[in-house]
């Protein structure tokens, strides 16, 4: 049986797997999809403990990243909108 964290850490892998099929044909919704895989994973790294920090840190970047490009593209749209 699967742990909470266990689960936590394959559904945070998956959504980022799944940002890298989306972001072809779906770019926010991949944004999206980023932040929140790499908002669980982080959370997955953090449970277990000291070992996984690295991944705790990797992830959280790639979240922050994920939140800037996320605003900075619905920024883009809302200019060109009002242009």
């Amino acid at each position: 049986m699967l742990s909470i964290v266990q689960l936590i850490g394959y559904a945070g892998m998956t959504l980022v797997l799944l940002t890298l099929i989306l972001t072809r044909k779906h770019y926010l919704k991949s944004q999206i999809v980023s932040i929140f895989g790499g908002i669980l994973l982080a959370a997955n790294a953090y449970c277990n403990g000291p070992d996984s920090y690295p991944f705790l840190i990797l992830n959280s970047v790639w979240s922050v990243i994920s939140i800037y490009n996320l605003l900075k593209t619905r920024r883009e749209k809302s200019v060109k909108v009002t242009s």
